[in-house]
């Protein structure tokens, strides 16, 4: 079993950070023609919903991403973090494939600074993470190991408007990017409710690294409370895990938990705040979040937490029901 100590985050593994980003989506389209004879393809209708995307399709549903660079050195089989920087928020995309039963055949994560695709036949390979907590959830890495992302599917969970992931590049080469996202169907400002209270549960997820040592997947229980008269969301993780891909082994990581309060104006329907570890680790960071659905009965977000050196960070999103 793998802890995160007050002094930092102890680390065994060949860098791989990861990404619970869900297979998400809006229903493609076909393709069409214009009456002059010219070929066209018209826009994908917006997303909507989960339940209301076909099965044994691609989809692709938008959102808003929080992304930066890294850089590595290699010693031996392990690739050690040296930093994290230049991290900014921006917009992003999620494109899926399912097939009958709604099980995920394709993914592919588009930030504002880097992409990941893994697709049938291209020699990536998955594993499962449900012994981290998280039904459904499956890390997806690249055939030459340099990309990964972990993904847990909205039908799983039982979202139905909101899901979230991290993902990573370049593992092993030197430099590469790490990034969160969160998409669906948020709720349009005059929508969010003006009056009482509302409570969410779901999960948060990211990369987790220490200067100097390897990173870990992170992945966490999330509670969310929202007071929809004072315009606030209260957030809070426990049961915080860490997964070593070299090993596959994974261990709590109680040190990484987080609370924080996100606040929005009125009419409004975007949330920012900050976000803190209650441990000795002394993180703390910029997190942004909307409300989604018809009538704000989901929640989904993204964060960026660092000490006070900068020399340990926390980058991932978060999603609840």
């Amino acid at each position: 079993m793998f802890n995160v100590s007050e002094a930092g985050v102890r680390a065994a593994s060949v860098f791989r950070a990861g990404m619970i980003a869900s297979t998400i989506g809006a229903l493609s389209a076909c393709g069409g023609g214009s009456s002059g004879g010219v070929a066209s393809t018209p826009s994908p209708p917006s997303f909507t919903s989960f339940s209301s995307v076909a099965p044994g399709t691609t989809a692709t549903v938008n959102g808003s991403t929080r992304e930066g660079s890294y850089t590595s050195t290699n010693s031996g089989n392990t690739v050690l973090v040296n930093s994290v920087s230049g991290v900014t928020t921006g917009s992003g995309s999620v494109q899926f494939s399912t097939d009958a039963s709604r099980l995920s055949t394709g993914l592919k994560l588009t930030g504002s600074q880097s992409s990941v695709s893994f697709q049938p036949g291209d020699g990536s390979t998955g594993v499962n993470l449900a012994n981290m907590g998280l039904p459904g959830a499956n890390l997806q890495i690249s055939a030459n190991n340099q990309n990964l992302a972990i993904y847990a599917s909205p039908y799983t969970l039982g979202y139905d408007y909101q899901s979230f992931g991290v993902w990573a590049t370049g593992l092993g080469t030197g430099s590469g990017k790490i990034g969160a996202i969160s998409v669906g169907a948020a709720t349009s400002g005059g929508s969010v409710p003006t009056s009482g209270t509302a409570t969410f549960n779901g999960y948060a997820g990211g990369i987790v690294a220490m200067q100097g040592q390897p990173g870990y997947e992170a992945l966490a229980s999330a509670h969310f409370v929202a007071d929809f008269q004072a315009r606030s969301l209260a957030i809070s993780t426990t049961n915080s895990m860490i997964y070593d891909v070299a090993t596959g082994q994974s261990g709590l990581a109680g040190n990484l938990n987080f609370s924080g309060t996100l606040n929005y104006a009125a009419g409004s329907n975007n949330l920012t705040g900050t976000l803190a570890t209650s441990s000795a680790l002394g993180l703390s960071g910029p997190s942004s979040a909307q409300f989604f659905g018809p009538q704000a009965t989901e929640v989904g977000g993204t964060f960026y937490l660092t000490n006070a050196t900068n020399s340990i960070w926390y980058i991932g999103a978060f999603g609840g029901k």
